[in-house]
């Protein structure tokens, strides 16, 4: 795969430039064909997500959303017992109301999600304390996750 040249500045949604970001931490990085979604390498070096970047911001906020609805899942997945994530998947299809969650009947499901943003560098701030992009971020990858079964390795 052939890499862009960076011609501008890499940042992440609404943050801070490229230093002191954390590796694995989605990003959008300005090049000649225009933004396009980057993770931070373990050198803090950007690298393009996928085999062939999609020029676009909304690539780069759709990486984000799942790069942390992923990370949620994976620590839902070392809270809940196997039998906890089946109940999860299989209450929320049955669920009509969409703001609703049904992992939040197992653990304190927030701050899950908090402890994920704040993993891959997202977000340092308390949960009393989000910024509002922080929060639609947020918003935006838990329904993601939900949507996706939380990534879970569920029969059904």
């Amino acid at each position: 795969m052939k890499s862009a040249e960076v011609k501008g500045l890499a940042k992440t949604l609404g943050g801070p430039e490229m230093s002191g970001i954390a590796p694995g931490v989605p990003v959008a990085v300005q090049t000649a064909a225009g933004w396009m979604p980057y993770i931070v390498g373990a050198e803090g070096t950007p690298k393009p997500v996928g085999d062939e970047p999609v020029p676009t911001t909304a690539a780069a906020h759709a990486c984000a959303i799942e790069f942390c609805a992923k990370r949620f899942a994976e620590i839902l997945a070392d809270w809940l017992t196997p039998a906890e994530q089946a109940a999860v998947v299989e209450r929320n299809r049955s669920q009509m109301n969409p703001l609703v969650c049904h992992s939040h009947d197992f653990c304190d499901a927030n701050m899950a999600m908090l402890d994920a943003l704040q993993s891959v560098g997202i977000i340092s701030e308390t949960f009393s304390s989000l910024p509002e992009e922080a929060m639609i971020l947020w918003c935006a990858a838990w329904d993601e996750a939900k949507r996706s079964g939380f990534y879970f390795e569920v029969a059904g």
